[in-house]
């Protein structure tokens, strides 16, 4: 009966792309997933005590990872990075990593994250590379029996319903005039949109996408032999569901809005903060400007 109920709200494009629905929809997600953890809270605002630069990496897995030089690696050590996916094994130090366990329904990814990448994580944060873990999706409560979360930070994460751009927008503004990205992220297609909103409640000045491609779906550890430790398999070969022929799933306009659009809404509703991307490589690029890194960093064929 709630699918079908689910299923109705999407199809009455009325109530998808009316502000106060979409309010409602947040909120119930928020309950929805505090039930679903456990009970679990965690105020998303409590970790700007943990902020050390006004400069935020977000930290995708794309290929244009591969493209750094150590240079550029050591130029991040100024800055804060927040990690996603399998950046976890990406040799930078990150000040907060964002770790998500798939769900109970893709057995086989399951089994990857459990054998392979999950160890990678715990490894990384032994070693002092991955400081604060913070576990974005423990609605997911499968994966603890499989491995123990406990050490973890739970921030709540909502999701906006309308794929109407000016009503994305106008709840983003909502959103941040009440307050509420202190108390859990908001997001829309994909994790790099909750990093986002994460980015604008810690009052970073500047943030920097690199490894955030979106038009690909591969990824650094695939056409790099430095990590063929790990043995990670292409998580698309593993995920439940269909595959399309387009670049990252997240911006495929099959599955639904590309996040690109999002991305580029977020931005334009976050008046005084300078968005930028490391490579022209990535989709990004096609509005934002490129990171100038730091003169005696660059190759030849890296300077404009």
């Amino acid at each position: 009966m709630s699918q079908m109920l689910k299923e109705y709200i999407i199809r009455n494009t009325r109530w998808k792309n009316s502000v106060i629905f979409n309010f409602v929809y947040m909120f119930y997600l928020f309950l929805k997933h505090y039930i679903s953890s456990g009970y679990r809270f965690y105020r998303i605002g409590r970790l700007s005590t943990e902020k050390t630069s006004d400069t935020l990496v977000i930290l995708g897995a794309g290929n244009t990872l591969n493209e750094l030089t150590d240079e550029n690696r050591e130029e991040l050590s100024k800055y804060n990075v927040a990690g996603l996916s399998y950046a976890c094994v990406f040799p930078v130090d990150q000040q907060f990593y964002f770790y998500e366990s798939p769900p109970g329904r893709e057995a086989a990814l399951m089994q990857e994250h459990v054998k392979k990448v999950f160890p990678a994580v715990m490894e990384g944060q032994k070693s002092g590379r991955l400081k604060s873990l913070i576990w974005k999706n423990s609605e997911y409560r499968i994966f603890s029996g499989f491995e123990d979360l406990g050490g973890f930070i739970c921030p709540m994460v909502s999701a906006i319903l309308s794929d109407n751009l000016t009503t994305i927008k106008q709840v983003l503004r909502y959103y941040g005039l009440m307050g509420l990205n202190r108390f859990f992220l908001l997001q829309k297609r994909g994790s790099a949109s909750a990093l986002v909103q994460f980015a604008l409640m810690m009052r970073y000045k500047k943030v920097i996408f690199i490894g955030v491609d979106l038009n690909s779906k591969g990824y650094f550890f695939q056409y790099n032999h430095q990590y063929d430790r790990y043995n990670f398999l292409d998580p698309y070969s593993l995920e439940v569901g269909d595959r399309h022929s387009a670049g990252h799933r997240s911006n495929d306009p099959a599955f639904g809005l590309p996040i690109i659009e999002i991305l580029q809404a977020m931005i334009e509703e976050s008046d005084g903060v300078e968005f930028y991307v490391s490579s022209p490589n990535s989709e990004l690029s096609t509005f934002l400007p490129i990171w100038g890194w730091q003169k005696d960093t660059l190759k030849d064929s890296e300077i404009h």
